[in-house]
């Protein structure tokens, strides 16, 4: 999660530093892939080697989404759904649950590179949108003395968790709307 996080933020810094008014000429990953090699656009950082980069970390990305999300299977199943069966198993079941989603849309759409990169950000937006009903409670359940014991949140903790997750609430609500409306 660490390196997810790493990576992540360093290509949001990235494509925030590098393509602050660039306007309508970086819309899609394709654009922002070329857009890395295109001096007029990036300045002296402009390179194959920037394009690759950029290209290598978001299939770092990605590998590590469905990593994460392979492990979060593996423990439902296990821990709360007592499902027990053999390792390979349970891999393959929850690989295969992951992937027949992307299939069925990716037929829908027909395969579209322009559709799949639409459908990943209504996908981001609409989790962005569920994030607000887990950090409320998240703030609210490590502030409780008898489920925390001594690991309970100080009261700048608390103050600066409910802060910063209205903030984040506010700004998932603006991306919603200048998404869906």
């Amino acid at each position: 999660l660490v390196a997810a996080f790493l990576i992540n933020a360093l290509l949001l810094i990235l494509g925030a530093a590098l393509f602050y008014g660039v306007g309508g000429h970086v819309t899609a990953f394709q654009g922002a892939y070329n857009g890395l090699k295109n001096p007029m656009i990036v300045g002296g950082l402009a390179s194959p080697l920037m394009s690759t980069l950029f290209a290598f970390a978001l299939l770092i990305t990605g590998l590590i989404s469905s990593i994460a999300s392979t492990l979060a299977g593996q423990i439902v199943m296990e821990g709360y759904l007592n499902i027990r069966m053999p390792l390979w198993e349970r891999r393959l079941l929850t690989r295969l649950v992951t992937l027949i989603p992307i299939m069925v849309i990716g037929f829908m759409i027909g395969f579209s590179e322009h559709n799949f990169e639409q459908v990943i950000v209504y996908a981001q937006v609409s989790l962005s949108i569920a994030l607000p009903f887990t950090l409320f409670p998240l703030v609210a359940l490590t502030n409780r003395r008898d489920l925390m014991g001594i690991h309970v949140n100080s009261q700048l903790v608390r103050w600066v968790g409910y802060f910063l997750t209205g903030v984040i609430t506010v700004l998932n609500i603006q991306l919603a709307i200048s998404v869906f409306v």
